[in-house]
């Protein structure tokens, strides 16, 4: 789902081809299946499924105890550690339009960076910079496939410094 009001034809048919091509690799056991990818919704229609997401996170959020961005399939995790990570993860994601750095993020939860770094690796399967950089490279994925804003104004959006770096990550 996206909104194209600034969206061209072109990169509206890249975006249908691009998802549809995806979809088959996924499914590729479903071969023989047609895939279809629907006319984009109108902005009346998105704000409608926005306020039917909005309800199920607070029916979601009644009837579970913790609130967070720590995966569900994380093995056991103590409640220290586990408000630790949400901490750091509520940080990284209030601030993804920053460059961040571990100290700043470790500080932000109150631990050390080192501690911080093992967590990431043990509970997310991954080092903190690579965390961080998916997480702003599916952002800069959103803005280029649906609006028109040119790669540098987004790299810069997103805390890179430099176009050529952010590139290289995108890639």
């Amino acid at each position: 789902m996206c909104d194209t009001t600034n969206v061209s034809a072109q990169q509206l048919r890249f975006a249908r081809t691009y998802l549809i091509d995806t979809l088959r690799q996924v499914f590729a056991e479903h071969a023989n299946d047609t895939i279809q990818v629907w006319a984009a919704l109108d902005s009346t229609q998105l704000n409608q499924i926005s306020h039917f997401y909005q309800l199920l996170v607070h029916a979601n959020a009644a009837t579970t105890t913790k609130s967070s961005l720590v995966p569900l399939n994380t093995p056991l995790i103590n409640d220290d550690t586990y408000r630790s990570m949400n901490q750091a993860l509520h940080f990284i994601h209030d601030h993804i339009h920053q460059s961040l750095s571990l100290d700043e993020v470790a500080k932000a939860a109150y631990l050390s960076p080192s501690y911080l770094s093992r967590l990431f690796k043990k509970y997310l399967q991954t080092n903190f910079f690579s965390y961080v950089n998916t997480q702003k490279i599916t952002l800069a994925q959103k803005q280029l496939a649906t609006t028109l804003i040119p790669i540098h104004q987004v790299a810069t959006q997103l805390g890179f410094s430099q176009t050529s770096y952010f590139t290289k990550v995108f890639k």
